[in-house]
């Protein structure tokens, strides 16, 4: 999916929430109403039909409404960070109804004094909605705090902190709500080391705290609290910098999320420092799924992410994972991910920077998970942020390159790879494409056609205005350049595509 409006910087996509087939996709910087004013799509998740635009009400240049989305059964609520309706910067949630789109108001606080970003981050449950602000000045500078409002009457509750909290804890910075509870993280609290961090339970009914949760191997630095994911009485916690087997390595907990007690912990088989394994976290029934951009293979940045059973914490039982690279630090595998079928393919965007003798992308056998091929750009060509874009589909998986020089300084190319034994089958490159135009910022592939985003490309006298090239499959024969039908200079149009 991409925006339907593009606009330089938009940020389409910053904030996404999911219910059923209703997709909510954040895109705090658009410029429809004023600079930077925000907007929020609605997509059919079935279809990938545009359903409508959610605009804030009555904006100012810089609010970034769209900073956080979160929907249910009844409601849309969108975070306005920087409102000014109450004071400067205090921030909102606009609320709109899930069915007809309609909007139903706005939550404010009822003191506004010392709050700043309230609805930076967001959770909902029924017509209970949790809001951090993690930067407000509430008790000491970036103290933070957390603010529940009843979306039945589209009214203030109350406004929580932690009774320890303290000057740059950022209490707020992330929020889970369940149907009687409702938790908040402080990845900077100090109780148990500086920077250590905390979560607080506390009671949606009445606001009261009733449990702080630490880890058990609590220390300086290790940001418990950084991730947060509440399924009925498990809650999973992040702990992205913990120390306990290495420096920054990283470490996930298990709590029951009715009594606060911890349950188990997670790590990995193989760690290496600065991993910073639970960036993300999620768990589903007895499944937990934790994430880490920089889990290392070989002891260089790949990416990992990984799935456990409750019950089994020492070994995940579904990897995905990079592999060496090199001569260069940084594949962030994951970055760039495609499906077809039993074959998931992932690069990340940075990979193309390990041609010699490292890896680019990725190709997996899901149900076994087996790494079936590495797939890495010519030899010497470094640099040029090959996996920067893929796809797979009919047979065929597209790389797209669009650092690529070989014609000139980053025009760009894609390359086509067999899907069965990762054999190299062409190269593509329009005749039209320039220096810095960036041919294969995008892919997709659907039903025989391949399109390519080419997001620097110019149109006549317009400058940078973009473009989508399509291509027949497995011929490789271009089928037709397509122009946004409003170019303008550096729209970027095709810096996504979707088939």
């Amino acid at each position: 999916l991409t925006s339907p409006t593009p606009g330089v910087d938009d940020e389409f996509g910053f904030a996404v929430a999911l219910d059923g087939d209703l997709l909510c996709v954040g895109v705090p910087n658009d410029d429809q109403l004023v600079e930077d004013g925000g907007a929020v799509f609605l997509f059919d998740l079935s279809t990938g039909v545009m359903l409508e635009k959610l605009l804030p009400d009555n904006p100012d240049a810089f609010d970034r409404f769209g900073i956080s989305v979160a929907v249910n059964a009844e409601y849309i609520a969108v975070g306005n960070l920087n409102d000014n309706d109450v004071g400067q910067f205090v921030g909102s949630i606009e609320v709109f109804d899930r069915v007809s789109h309609a909007h139903k108001g706005k939550l404010l606080p009822d003191d506004p004094s010392d709050l700043t970003g309230v609805g930076r981050r967001i959770a909902i449950k029924g017509d209970g909605l949790v809001a951090g602000a993690a930067f407000s000045d509430l008790g000491g500078v970036d103290a933070g705090a957390a603010l529940l409002f009843d979306l039945s009457t589209m009214s203030h509750v109350y406004t929580v902190q932690g009774g320890d909290t303290a000057s740059g804890d950022q209490f707020g910075g992330v929020v889970a709500i369940s149907d009687d509870r409702f938790y908040v993280g402080a990845e900077n609290n100090d109780y148990y080391g500086v920077d250590g961090g905390a979560v607080y339970m506390f009671d949606r009914a009445t606001g009261e705290e009733l449990v702080q949760m630490w880890p058990h191997d609590f220390d300086n630095a290790n940001s418990f609290g950084s991730a947060l994911h509440v399924d009925g009485d498990r809650l999973i916690i992040g702990a992205r910098k913990n120390d306990t087997e290495g420096t920054n390595r990283g470490r996930v907990y298990l709590f029951n999320a009715r009594t606060g007690q911890l349950q188990a912990s997670f790590q990995r088989d193989a760690v290496f420092n600065n991993d910073q394994f639970g960036e993300a976290v999620a768990v589903l029934g007895d499944e937990v799924i934790a994430s880490s951009i920089r889990a290392r293979a070989s002891g260089n940045l790949g990416g990992k992410v990984y799935r456990f059973t409750i019950g089994d914490e020492r070994y995940p039982d579904r990897i995905f994972e990079g592999a060496d690279c090199s001569n260069y630090n940084y594949n962030m595998l994951g970055e760039a991910i495609d499906i077809d079928g039993d074959t998931l393919v992932a690069s990340g965007s940075e990979a193309g920077l390990c041609f010699d003798g490292g890896p680019g992308v990725y190709v997996y056998d899901i149900p076994t998970m087996t790494r079936l091929h590495v797939i890495t750009g010519n030899p010497g060509t470094s640099g040029n942020w090959f996996g920067e874009s893929i796809a797979v589909g009919d047979g065929v998986i597209a790389v797209g390159a669009p650092y690529d020089s070989t014609i000139e300084d980053r025009a760009g190319v894609v390359y086509l790879y067999d899907q069965v034994s990762g054999a190299f089958l062409m190269e593509l490159r329009p005749d039209d494409i320039e220096r810095l135009d960036e041919f294969g910022a995008s892919v997709d592939i659907n039903e025989g056609v391949l399109a390519v985003g080419c997001k620097y490309v110019d149109h006549e006298d317009i400058s940078g205005t973009g473009a989508v090239y399509l291509y027949a499959l497995p011929s490789g024969d271009l089928i037709r350049k397509q122009i946004s039908p409003t170019p303008g200079n550096v729209d970027e149009f095709g810096w996504d595509v979707h088939l």
